[in-house]
């Protein structure tokens, strides 16, 4: 376990280029002070040790700028100048293997520990390089600093220079107090740290990550742009607002604020599709963006008063493109026994289909008026709704998160405020708003796009047309499942072997795998709110014989739920697994990397997955199947293993994003 934990971190250590069309500046930086002649627990000089790991990784190095700095390597510990023997050995530049060898081959292990000053050479090094291409800088050192600089408060410097880089540190047979140093170093460059205890760790570690997917995705927003701002200051919304069923008498722009007057829409039924408050194709005043917005990622927000004294009261900001395609955050007055919640909702309608996620505020009516911000933040396929509010136990006012809704698509939406009366002879309620903001999120978001030399298959899910010649969907569903950034699934119900209820949107690759043995590594991206979710990749030959890699939730007891990682097989009608529990990550998303490997008969199941330590990931093998007569395909899936959540209504739809995909034959 310990070694394979090491392998994957590693893989993060070099961080080979984020996709870009342009190579990465990779800097090298080993330690060649007198402590390095030590030997390891496993009888090997630690130089000895690094030089072995190191020379395996050109083919890791081939496409990129890589540059050697040493230190410690000319002057003795006890000599003058000893902290500044610091030597770009091999400047950045293409990368030329018979050099890179030559300098690793001829490392001698003589003098001090000068990281700080290291990583401050780094910089001026790394500056004189183009900006905007990524950077990463790989430390390898068996210590602390003896040369009493600061390397924790150089690597944040580097991190806040204003260019695209990140720092990571192996630590070689350190001891606990030499690691806090080391981790330390990483968490500020914005790197991972690794801990190699010998020389068989490091020569496995090291080689490994050439043949690992993961290739860390960064998200960087380049510019906010301010779309849209409406303080509602004359007394006429004017063209750039549309109203929708208007009812004159009950709405108004005054004094600075929108006035809407909620009021009962004439449903027939009295069943409306949101929470029993309103209904979307008949709700009155709807005040409406006469412009769609137009972007890609971006945030809406506005401020609303509202004092709820009734069943069924409620506010609501939407993005429409029509009765029955909305995305809706609202804060609306519910049953509750004999009494009434105060909650927020966020919800999508597209067309039938209905999913709701809410949060409570309080129970009973509201003294006062609640003031309190509403937004709604579109990322990709996925809308998020926050509420900023005063807590009602403590006063602190602070952003809360309602949830979000995967809407594949969802387009041309048009910013909405409305209020209603969701029950017939109550009171009316005046909702407030003012400061209506849209604002524009400009990202760049990078995934590795290099396709390894090795690889039998590889995508990125960038292109449509080659995702509809390379992929089949099996009891597809447009609403769930859509390409933005990568391969977005939406779960939904359905069972993995069932064939009368089967799994929906299960999207397999149209190719046979390789022959004979074979690694197939995938990077997802996802976040689980609820119990019974389950996201990840299977190996498909039927609905009767199939394995399924995932990360799921169950239920742990109450309303609490428990994600982990599992890794089941199905056979007939029989369904068997292993499972790693994953609690420190309940609720905060997440990026994977889901790996299979073959081997004759047997396949094992790994996932490079954050660990509890802060910043720290690793591999965690799940378990291991055997399958005979099992020719399989690959399979990307998203379900939810029940409709309804314990307590809370139908199951929360979650959304994952697969970013990255790796077939490859082994040996």
């Amino acid at each position: 376990m310990k070694n394979q934990l090491l392998r994957l971190a590693l893989t993060l250590i070099v961080v080979l280029p984020i996709a870009s069309a342009r190579a990465a500046d990779i800097l090298v930086i080993v330690d060649s002070s007198g402590s390095m002649q030590e030997s390891t627990p496993d009888g090997v000089s630690r130089i000895d040790a690094a030089k072995s790991a190191l020379l395996g990784l050109p083919a890791s190095l081939r496409d990129h700028n890589v540059g050697v700095m040493l230190f410690g390597h000319r002057t003795t510990s006890r000599q003058a100048g000893a902290c500044q023997d610091i030597e770009l050995r091999l400047p950045i530049a293409p990368f030329v293997e018979a050099e890179y060898q030559l300098t690793i081959a001829a490392l001698q292990p003589l003098g001090a520990t000068p990281i700080a000053n290291s990583l401050l050479l780094g910089r001026d090094v790394l500056l004189a390089r183009q900006r905007e291409t990524q950077k990463s800088v790989i430390v390898v050192t068996d210590g602390n600093e003896t040369c009493g600089g600061d390397p924790v408060e150089v690597a944040k410097m580097l991190r806040e220079a204003g260019f695209n880089i990140k720092i990571h540190v192996v630590g070689f047979d350190v001891d606990r107090q030499q690691e806090m140093q080391l981790r330390s170093i990483a968490s500020a460059g914005g790197g991972e740290y690794v801990l190699a205890r010998d020389a068989s760790e490091l020569r496995k570690a090291l080689p490994e990550m050439v043949h690992t997917a993961l290739r860390t995705t960064v998200v960087e927003e380049l510019e906010r742009r301010e779309l849209v701002v409406d303080r509602f200051d004359s007394d006429a919304l004017g063209d750039e607002w549309t109203v929708i069923r208007p009812d004159f008498e009950r709405y108004a722009a005054v004094d600075g604020e929108l006035l809407i007057v909620s009021q009962h829409s004439d449903d027939e039924n009295n069943s409306p599709h949101l929470g029993d408050w309103h209904d979307t194709d008949k709700t009155k005043n709807v005040v409406q963006r006469t412009a769609p917005i137009v972007a890609n990622d971006y945030e809406v927000s506005v401020d609303l008063d509202l004092a709820i004294s009734s069943l069924g009261q409620g506010a609501a900001l939407q993005l429409r493109a029509d009765d029955h395609h909305v995305i809706e955050l609202a804060y609306s007055a519910h049953p509750y026994g004999n009494n009434i919640e105060r909650k927020f909702t966020m919800c999508k309608i597209l067309g039938d289909h209905v999913a709701s996620v809410s949060s409570s505020l309080a129970t009973g009516t509201a003294s006062d008026a609640d003031q309190m911000t509403l937004k709604i933040v579109k990322r990709g396929l996925v809308f998020t709704g926050f509420v900023k509010i005063a807590d009602p136990k403590t006063g602190k006012v602070e952003w809360r998160e309602v949830g979000l809704q995967a809407a594949p698509g969802f387009e041309s939406a048009h910013p909405a405020l409305i209020a209603a009366n969701g029950w017939e002879n109550r009171p009316e309620a005046t909702a407030t708003f003012d400061h209506f903001m849209v604002h524009e999120n400009v990202l760049k978001r990078t995934v590795s796009d290099t396709q390894p030399e090795d690889a039998a298959f590889f995508t990125v899910f960038d292109n449509t047309a080659a995702f509809e010649n390379d992929f089949v969907i099996l009891d597809p569903s447009k609403m769930h499942m859509g390409l933005n950034r990568g391969l977005n699934i939406v779960s939904q119900y359905g069972i993995p072997g069932d064939e009368s209820d089967p799994l929906k949107n299960l999207v397999l690759l149209n190719r046979e795998l390789p022959k004979g043995n074979y690694e197939i590594e995938v990077q997802a991206t996802t976040r689980l709110t609820n119990q019974n979710s389950d996201v990840g990749i299977a190996l498909f030959q039927d609905h009767r014989s199939a394995l399924f890699l995932g990360h799921a939730a169950f239920g742990g007891g109450g309303y609490n739920y428990d994600p982990q990682l599992q890794f089941d097989k199905v056979l007939g009608d029989e369904r068997t697994g292993t499972r790693q529990w994953l609690s420190h990550v309940r609720g905060k998303q997440v990026t994977l990397v889901f790996k299979i490997t073959k081997r004759g008969r047997k396949y094992t199941a790994e996932v490079y997955a954050p660990t509890e330590k802060k910043d720290e990931r690793a591999w965690i093998r799940i378990g291991e199947q055997t399958l005979l007569r099992f020719q399989p395909r690959l399979g990307f899936y998203a379900w939810n293993r029940s409709a309804e959540t314990y307590g809370r209504g139908p199951a929360h739809e979650v959304n994952i994003c697969f970013e990255r995909v790796v077939v490859r034959p082994i040996d």
